[in-house]
């Protein structure tokens, strides 16, 4: 995940490269132009995951991976925490791995064997 650009910086970008104006863009994800010009400067915090996942529509973006760049996590993973708090132990000791052995851990998952 890139750490060096912003959210709002990141959703200018993207935003200006489909060539959508800041006044249709913020029609489409239901979102005043105030509000999208304030959250493109950073002078206001990232809007709501559901407002987020309207953006990713709109962008064509990944709604996960805009949702993390939000600083925010996705509801379902929150109540997956709430339902099973022991995952949380697990959470921590990935914290504890290196780069390697998370994409190892997280390859197993794909597979099936996690």
């Amino acid at each position: 995940m890139n750490s060096d650009i912003s959210f709002g910086e990141f959703i200018r970008q993207e935003r200006l490269k489909k060539g959508v104006t800041l006044r249709k863009f913020a029609q489409s994800v239901d979102l005043s132009s105030t509000f999208i010009s304030r959250m493109e400067r950073d002078d206001t915090y990232p809007p709501s995951e559901e407002k987020i996942l309207n953006i990713a529509a709109a962008l064509g973006l990944d709604p996960d991976y805009l949702i993390l760049m939000a600083r925010k996590v996705p509801e379902e993973v929150q109540e997956l925490l709430f339902d099973h708090p022991h995952l949380v132990g697990l959470l921590r000791k990935a914290i504890k791995k290196n780069g390697k052995e998370i994409d190892d851990m997280t390859s197993l998952s794909s597979k099936g064997d996690l």
